[in-house]
């Protein structure tokens, strides 16, 4: 990959990455549990984690979350079983040598194909660029999210 349309997806993922793991890595035990939005923080970097799946799973490739179900993914549902700050930050280098993988397969041409896991998702047809574009947009929204929380609570956000 050296196209320099893709690097620039590529720097952005990082950059904006980065700043999720640097949110997981500051945020007190005090607040990992905190509800925002309807719930708890830990669950919002969990679905954001657990959502790169969606854009940067290769076809046919199992899962890597086996942490909890679809719905508690999806942030349709909330659990008591809650994933710690050591095991997400170990989830989160999985999620990201997996986006890494995604985007460095990525060409200009490949960027016009169907995107078959987010079309079939999503109900409509969609192509790599989309799920690409999606990936580093999902992060970014969620990102925004915690750093509420953070500042809410008198903490420094990253963003």
């Amino acid at each position: 990959m050296n196209d320099p349309v893709i690097s620039c997806f590529k720097d952005d993922f990082k950059r904006f990455f980065n700043l999720l793991e640097t949110q997981i890595i500051i945020i007190p035990d005090s607040l990992w549990n905190k509800t925002l939005g309807g719930y708890p923080l830990w669950q919002q970097f969990f679905h954001t984690l657990a959502c790169i799946e969606l854009y940067a799973l290769p076809d046919n490739q199992p899962s890597e979350q086996t942490f909890h179900t679809k719905e508690i993914v999806m942030l349709s549902g909330i659990t008591n079983d809650i994933i710690n700050k050591e095991d997400m930050l170990i989830f989160a280098q999985k999620m990201k040598k997996q986006a890494l993988n995604f985007i460095e397969d990525m060409s200009l041409e490949k960027l016009t194909k169907k995107h078959n896991r987010t079309s079939t998702a999503l109900k409509k047809e969609c192509t790599n660029q989309y799920a690409l574009i999606g990936l580093i947009r999902h992060i970014c929204y969620h990102l925004g999210c915690c750093d509420a929380l953070l500042r809410e609570n008198g903490i420094k956000g990253v963003y």
